[in-house]
């Protein structure tokens, strides 16, 4: 199969460890969607397309802009890849493997569905304790230096925050069923594509995170920032509407709707 032979090249050819493997796999399934999708924003911003889904007038300050890839630059160059190789040993052990047949499309779709599920449950309740009068001047302050949210916003973020709230829910899922590596890389993909949207300050029709009712999307998360309240969850709504943290949120869509 084609997998086969990419392990093959990989590991036999280039003489790379299932470690290094790992590493470089992992770097390149979060690099490219998050360049890529942020590329595409900034030129729609540019070049002013599609401003009917923009979901604010206001682009953030450029000092803040240029703050932002300054921190993205750091963490991806040399954070997320340290993150990486230190997590692998603990990754291994918790089952994840290099076998050489992929997994089955069910298989690849229940452990996504599993790990959606893990991850939003965790974020919503660690986002919503880093929004603690307490904790949230030290913390998740920084993160909400974005008013109005743009997609490299959405890893902008305090060392504490990125491994409570980010790491921590996206990983945990994983850990318990011990994936297949590509599985993971594509819950990786995923979670960037979601949080880069949910971040992208605009409402797009056909963003596949706003289809079902009880889906998140980029409307809440944009509310989220600029009024700073409620709506913590991520892929999905059910723990704002079952805790009551997303009543703001829906009284402010119905009175837009009032006024259209």
């Amino acid at each position: 199969t084609a997998w086969q032979q990419v392990y093959h090249e990989v590991t036999q050819e280039w003489g790379l460890s299932e470690h290094m493997f790992f590493v470089i796999g992992t770097a390149i399934a979060h690099e490219v969607p998050f360049v890529l999708l942020n590329l595409l924003l900034y030129s729609l911003h540019r070049f002013n397309l599609f401003t009917r889904y923009k979901l604010s007038e206001k682009y953030p300050d450029q000092a803040l802009v240029t703050e932002c890839l300054k921190h993205l630059i750091i963490n991806h160059a040399i954070i997320q890849l340290i993150t990486a190789y230190g997590l692998w040993p603990i990754f291994r052990w918790r089952g994840f493997h290099f076998s050489p047949e992929l997994p089955s499309p069910f298989t690849v779709l229940w452990q996504l569905l599993f790990f959606v599920l893990v991850e939003d449950s965790l974020f919503y309740w660690s986002h919503r304790l880093l929004h603690h009068p307490l904790v949230y001047k030290h913390i998740h302050k920084k993160h909400h230096e974005f008013k109005t949210t743009i997609g490299i916003a959405s890893e902008y973020a305090h060392p504490v925050e990125a491994l409570v709230s980010n790491l921590v829910p996206f990983a945990f899922g994983p850990c318990l069923v011990g994936p297949h590596v590509v599985t993971f890389w594509l819950w990786m993909i995923l979670r960037i594509v979601e949080t880069v949207d949910a971040h992208s300050g605009y409402d797009f029709p056909w963003s596949p995170f706003k289809i079902l009712p009880f889906q998140g999307g980029s409307e809440r998360h944009f509310y989220h920032h600029y009024y700073n309240i409620g709506s913590y969850g991520s892929f999905f709504c059910c723990w704002d509407w079952l805790m009551g943290t997303d009543i703001k949120f829906r009284q402010h869509q119905d009175k837009i709707r009032k006024i259209k």
